[in-house]
């Protein structure tokens, strides 16, 4: 159909206009053809999903200079830790979460609550990590949220879950004592 539509502009289009509307209309064509390959596919949620977690180690790698480190999917038997945090102030089992419907952290929904619960998981199976094998590693490991899109609030705590909002990453890089923008 858009393809047909394309057609009868190229044809009705005074003679000097007709290679732009046949650019613009094969460029249009084949950029429907991508985002209904997305949609139909199902993978519109990974991308979102991935350029979150992109986001989040852009800002998290810079605590670098400052003796932190960033490790990024870290696998467990089940899922992956999505960044791993080690540094002078500890450890930091991170989850990143991406969407485009509005996130309340006045008033959590089921989403939210997962990925805090997964959080939680995440900071208790790195907790074991850390204490087996030859790496033996007491240190205290915490959860933390990342959500990007749009918020209610660019902070919160939920039962001991830090959540941020990418937004606010740097005051949060802040509170581990070092200036890392």
């Amino acid at each position: 159909m858009l393809s047909a539509l394309v057609a009868i502009l190229a044809v009705v289009s005074p003679e000097a206009f007709r290679p732009y509307v046949v650019g613009a209309g094969v460029a249009s064509v084949l950029w429907y053809v991508v985002v209904i390959v997305v949609v139909m596919a199902g993978t519109g949620s990974y991308l979102l999903g991935s350029y979150g977690e992109q986001w989040t180690s852009d800002a998290l790698r810079k605590l670098s200079r400052h003796g932190w480190r960033l490790i990024e999917h870290v696998p467990l038997q089940y899922g992956d830790i999505d960044h791993v945090l080690l540094g002078p102030g500890g450890a930091y089992a991170i989850e990143t979460k991406n969407s485009s419907r509005r996130w309340d952290l006045a008033d959590p929904d089921r989403r939210l609550m997962e990925a805090i619960d997964q959080a939680r998981g995440c900071a208790n199976r790195l907790r074991k990590l850390l204490l087996e094998h030859s790496v033996r590693i007491r240190t205290d490991v915490r959860p933390l949220v990342v959500l990007w899109g749009t918020a209610s609030a660019t902070q919160s705590t939920f039962d001991g879950v830090q959540v941020v909002h990418g937004s606010a990453l740097s005051e949060w890089k802040d509170s581990l004592g070092v200036r890392a923008h």
